[in-house]
């Protein structure tokens, strides 16, 4: 539902599309604390701003795109208000998974490459999975981007930016974008 609103809002521009968009993102951040929910929006934003070549900038800070990351932090707030109730216990938590996750690793993990291949998927729908993105690019341009949009810092993050890869439970949140490639595949 979450990447529906993303392509409801790529083709109608409403504000109050702007604004639904804001409240998921503020449910999806509230639910898992990453930042990859709110990389599709910015680059919806960019598309609906993108006109007949080039830029427009009057469109690029349309007070629509505001009032949606507005909306987005308010809902945060509403459903995380011990998170600024108790801001010190928060923190030293979120320092102590960063810490945990290895964050700032910056060295190649494959085991998330691993375990796609030999557990999660096997080797005909990762195969599958990655034919499907290539020929959503070819054929879907906007739609795998706003997929990829999330996919791409995900796997960043995840394979080496830290050490993530290595708790196998976070990869559900993005296998069911690996299945709609495979599925184009």
């Amino acid at each position: 539902l979450f990447l529906l609103e993303f392509m409801r809002l790529s083709e109608k521009r409403t504000f109050v599309n702007y604004l639904i968009k804001g409240v998921n993102i503020g449910l999806s951040f509230s639910t898992k604390y990453q930042v990859f929910v709110i990389l599709p929006f910015i680059l919806v934003h960019f598309y609906n701003s993108w006109l007949n070549g080039k830029l427009n900038w009057k469109k690029l800070f349309r007070p629509a795109f505001f009032g949606g990351l507005i909306v987005a932090a308010t809902v945060f707030v509403i459903l995380n208000p011990y998170f600024f109730i108790h801001l010190d216990t928060a923190v030293r938590q979120m320092t102590d998974t960063a810490n945990k996750y290895a964050m700032g690793k910056n060295s190649l993990n494959l085991y998330p490459l691993w375990y796609f291949y030999n557990i999660d998927y096997g080797p005909l729908e990762l195969l599958v999975a990655g034919l499907g993105i290539i020929v959503a690019l070819k054929k879907y341009l906007k739609k795998a981007t706003i997929l990829l949009s999330i996919l791409v810092p995900f796997f960043y993050a995840f394979f080496y930016y830290s050490n993530r890869g290595f708790y196998v439970r976070n990869f559900i949140t993005i296998a069911p974008l690996i299945l709609i490639f495979a599925g184009v595949g």
